[in-house]
Order: C-alpha cells, then sequence, then structure tokens
C-alpha cells in the first residue's frame, strides 16, 4: 500500500475511484437501504454511514450527490423479534408484507413505520439526512411492473445467469418474481404461468385456490 493511501481517509479513496470510474456526472447517487423487520440496530448504522461518509467526500470534492435510502417495506414479515410486545398478535402477520403488520408498540401506523421512525428520527442528530424511498408504496403504485415484465420475458436467462453461481440448479417451475395472495396477503403462493402480457396465474398455496 502507498504511504499516500496510508495517510488518506477510506471514504476518500472510493470517492476518487467512483469520479475516476463514473466519469464526470451532474449527481452522483449514493444508495443504502435495509429491511425495516425489526429494531434497526448499530450493525445497521454501520451501512449507513458507510454511505454516508463517501457522500461527504464527494462533496468535499465539489460534487453534486443524492443519497438515497431504501425501506424494503413491501419484504416478507419472516419471524417475530423477541423483544416485540405481542408476539401471539405478531405471529399471525408472518409471510404478509410488514406494511400490513400491525405496530404492537402503538407508535406508528404499522410495524414497519415504527421502525423506519426509529432511524429517521435519530440520523439528523449526527447530521446525516438521506432520501427515503419506501418500497411498499412504489411496488403498490406499479412503478416496477415494467421491470418486472422484463424479469419475466428473461426468465431463462436470468435463471442461467443465477445456476452459475449455484451448487444445485434452480427448479424448473422457478420464476423470477414473487406473488402474495389475493386471499390471504401472504407469499404463500405457487406461480403457475404467465400470459406474456401482464397477468400471471398462481395458486393460494394454503387455501388451494
Amino acid at each position: 500500500m502507498s504511504e499516500q493511501n496510508l495517510s488518506t481517509h477510506w471514504a476518500d479513496i472510493y470517492a476518487d475511484k467512483i469520479i475516476r470510474e463514473k466519469g464526470d456526472k451532474e449527481v452522483y447517487t449514493c444508495a443504502s437501504g435495509i429491511t425495516p423487520s425489526g429494531t434497526v440496530h448499530i450493525g445497521n448504522f454501520r451501512e449507513i454511514i458507510s454511505v454516508e461518509l463517501v457522500v461527504r467526500a464527494l462533496r468535499a470534492k465539489g460534487k453534486k450527490v443524492r443519497f438515497i435510502y431504501s425501506w424494503d417495506d413491501y419484504d416478507v414479515f419472516r419471524k417475530v423479534p423477541k423483544n416485540m410486545p405481542q408476539p401471539e398478535l405478531l405471529a399471525t402477520f408472518l409471510r404478509k408484507p410488514i406494511t400490513l403488520v400491525p405496530d404492537t408498540t402503538g407508535r406508528a401506523e404499522n410495524y414497519a413505520r415504527a421502525n423506519e421512525l426509529d432511524v429517521e428520527q435519530i440520523l439528523p442528530t449526527v447530521g446525516v439526512e438521506p432520501e427515503y424511498l419506501y418500497q411498499a408504496k412504489r411496488y403498490r403504485s406499479s412503478m416496477y411492473a415494467q421491470g418486472m415484465r422484463t424479469a419475466l420475458e428473461k426468465r431463462e436467462e436470468i435463471r442461467a445467469i443465477l445456476d452459475e453461481f449455484r451448487t444445485e440448479p434452480l427448479e424448473a417451475d422457478w420464476w423470477p418474481i414473487s406473488v402474495f395472495s389475493s386471499f390471504t396477503d401472504k407469499d404463500t403462493t405457487t406461480i403457475l404461468d404467465w400470459d406474456g402480457e401482464w397477468n400471471v396465474t398462481y395458486r393460494d398455496d394454503e387455501t388451494g385456490q
């Protein structure tokens, strides 16, 4: 390692690398994000501050930077954290989007939002103020519909790429999307067919419908 690298902050090194590899841009976009599936902890903060330091390094070099933080709040509620009140109630919402899970602490309109607020309220105290993206809202407004259709069109190509990095190939009935049931709101579904346009046929594995 050169003497310069030893005396240069790692964030400045990465900022220089970004500028060198991406070229001179009007705006540089830096991104981070997590699923707000439980209490956000110091490990999550590490991811936030790592991006923030690169953002600051870019700005110190006179660059305009957009820092987006994605709340993946349309992800599945897979496990009830031990520190949450009313675990029996929360368990009835397993496999549903976490935005449909109630906030048993009584602080917000849903479970995901309560965990998001913990972060959004404390980050400004350390000078971190990203632009938040709420994925549940984006999915429900069909912002990703075209991208999902493209993934369906490229299903076999995507499968081949993923199989290169797997010890076992994907199942023959694998699809590059998942479906929440309109009957139960859960992701316990099996995709049966795609019509080549905008419609997917699926079976609800709990109800058989």
